[in-house]
């Protein structure tokens, strides 16, 4: 009598489909990245009117701390290396690359201005997030847990 796992209803439930797998993981990202451009793309984009707090720059922060968990998720999935490092280095290299993009093409939007400042928080969101997950990942790997 063949063992409950050898059946193809059990192999079939292991088995995800590609579109599952791309839904779950990879077209957060892309929705994300999507969002981050239109709200680039608005003129005169307003902001608070807090002059004590740089609230604007905690914005760039969190915004670029989610798009990182995100994108290392995602490379997570795609790269199932089993070590941490890669999809975390390559998300990274990924956010600086589209957040200095990002700046630029804010650079040519009516109302709008390229600021490094928040290039900076951009960076600075992304990578705190990417090195809470390295560790976390790192940690779990180390342990046997998965």
């Amino acid at each position: 009598m063949p063992r409950q796992e050898d059946s193809p209803k059990a192999r079939r439930a292991l088995k995800v489909s590609p579109f599952k797998t791309f839904a779950s993981y990879h077209l957060p990202v892309i929705i994300y990245a999507a969002g981050v451009v239109t709200l680039s793309s608005i003129r005169q984009l307003p902001g608070p009117d807090v002059e004590l707090f740089p609230v604007d720059k905690v914005a760039h922060f969190l915004e670029y701390a989610v798009f990182a968990f995100l994108t290392f998720r995602s490379l997570s999935n795609f790269i199932p290396s089993g070590r941490p490092t890669v999809p975390a280095v390559l998300s990274l290299v990924f956010l600086v690359i589209f957040a200095g993009l990002d700046e630029h093409y804010q650079g040519y939007v009516p109302g709008r201005e390229s600021d490094t400042a928040d290039l900076i928080a951009d960076v600075c969101g992304a990578s705190l997030v990417l090195a809470i997950l390295w560790l976390r990942r790192r940690s779990r790997r180390d342990t046997g847990r998965s």
